[in-house]
């Protein structure tokens, strides 16, 4: 019998959450047969997705611009698809692919939300594309997918249709086909990290929702009590070119405990490499990078944003967002326990059991067959 077709639009594929999360969902999902459309560019999932059996097309639209032509371009890929399922991810996929999509004859199209919607950080146009996003909530898409519960209730209070959504939580895969110790070996030999103290680490990109300050400030707090440690600092913009991020490190005088690695290609590595994962967002809706850091047994500090708590339960340490003092506290807490053992090793097998029972691929992949079934 032939596989049906999921059709999914999405504003890039570069190295994100969303696009990480469709990778896995291609990847792990045998059921359907599934196109990409990327309305930006390729970057690092394109390829990739290629390469698992997916059928890509990018369509080249200027980051933060829409185009007649990328719009032309889109409506013909999505009219030529034959999909039975169109599946939209974030907003402005949600608006221009939804509307095409229904423009083009489909009826059957699930909008994608993943955001946590923080008004004080979200920019203008796409304040005004959510605006228009909440009106066509009630009659354009059947269903909207919220990967967190935070997120669910965030969209609802600014007006989106309460009764569309549907919460699907991020699933993980639990092998790890990368050689760590390579990684490990190279990251200890280039960044001359000392065997004998803690490595803290933060995975994310410099954006003003993950609230960098506060882990400056709050290292500068630890670093003040003459404890050693050494935090790198991974993800887009983390680099010593970024001049706000330097004179922050500057500012809290704490150049000598922090690397800046940028993007990494092989993020499993850092986060068996470093022995805790902070998270200093102000704000979040499912943050990926506690349940990949947990995945691997690395306890986690993290401000209690989206769903962290969810993710974390008793296995880490939750503080609030925007306080940095509280959040040295937290970090104080867990190198204090990583100096028993017994406590640690422990804490480290609640981490990796925690998503493995609660986070699966099998668990995220059944929950969108089951949608996309009832569809269909």
């Amino acid at each position: 019998m032939q596989r049906k077709i999921v059709l999914h639009i999405i504003s890039s594929l570069s190295n994100g959450g969303a696009e990480g999360a469709l990778y896995r969902l291609i990847q792990y999902d045998n059921k359907y047969k599934h196109i990409v459309v990327s309305l930006t560019d390729g970057d690092v999932y394109s390829k990739k997705m290629i390469e698992i059996g997916a059928t890509v097309y990018i369509i080249s639209m200027p980051r933060g611009k829409v185009t007649i032509q990328g719009l032309i371009k889109l409506y013909r890929v999505i009219k030529n698809s034959h999909a039975d399922i169109i599946q939209t991810w974030m907003y402005h996929s949600d608006l221009l692919g939804g509307l095409l999509a229904k423009f083009a004859g489909y009826s059957n199209i699930i909008w994608g939300i993943r955001g946590p919607y923080d008004k004080k950080r979200t920019s203008l146009s796409t304040k005004v594309i959510i605006k228009l996003c909440v009106l066509f909530s009630y009659w354009l898409p059947k269903k909207i997918v919220s990967n967190s519960y935070f997120a669910k209730n965030a969209h609802i209070a600014n007006g989106y249709s309460a009764k569309k959504f549907v919460v699907i939580d991020n699933g993980y895969s639990f092998s790890m086909e990368q050689d760590l110790d390579l990684d490990k070996a190279e990251l200890t030999q280039k960044y001359n990290i000392k065997s004998n103290i803690p490595v803290l680490g933060m995975v994310a990109r410099f954006d003003p929702y993950k609230d960098h300050e506060n882990i400056f400030a709050a290292l500068s707090l630890i670093a003040k009590k003459n404890i050693d440690f050494s935090c790198l600092f991974v993800g887009p913009g983390m680099v010593e070119s970024n001049e706000v991020v330097i004179e922050a490190i500057d500012k809290y005088n704490i150049r000598n405990f922090v690397n800046l690695l940028g993007p990494y290609d092989n993020v499993p590595a850092i986060m068996s490499f470093i022995d805790i994962h902070i998270l200093s967002s102000a704000a979040e809706s499912f943050p990926n990078v506690l349940a990949e850091a947990m995945l691997l047994g690395t306890p986690c500090v993290s401000t209690e944003v989206g769903d962290a708590k969810r993710i974390i339960d008793d296995t880490g340490w939750l503080v609030p967002a925007k306080n940095s003092q509280m959040l040295a506290n937290g970090i104080e807490q867990a190198l204090f326990e990583m100096k028993n053992l017994y406590n640690w090793k422990i804490r480290q097998q609640d981490c990796k059991e925690r998503i493995k029972n609660n986070y699966s691929m099998d668990k995220m992949t059944s929950s969108f067959n089951d949608l996309w079934d009832s569809l269909t």
